[in-house]
């Protein structure tokens, strides 16, 4: 997963992801924060946005940093509403 991260592949990572839920394989902290941080260097920000609401909605709680990252990135695209 972090490889595909890497390269910006990252719908087939969140593919693997929901597979991995479909198993009953919980993914860590790890993983939803390196799809995170994937979509904010290669995707646009309403993604990132949709994918921490998704994060939160699975009982992963973001960091303060990933918090301070996902204003950044609004307030650098002039997205004064959504930061």
């Amino acid at each position: 997963m972090r490889a595909l991260c890497c390269t910006g592949k990252v719908g087939e990572v969140i593919k693997l992801l929901v597979q991995m839920e479909v198993h009953e394989c919980a993914p860590d902290t790890r993983i939803y924060s390196s799809i995170l941080h994937s979509l904010w260097e290669h995707s646009d920000s309403t993604s990132a946005v949709r994918f921490l609401e998704q994060m939160r909605g699975a009982g992963v709680t973001p960091n303060e940093g990933e918090y301070a990252r996902m204003v950044h990135v609004l307030a650098r695209e002039r997205k004064a509403r959504e930061v």
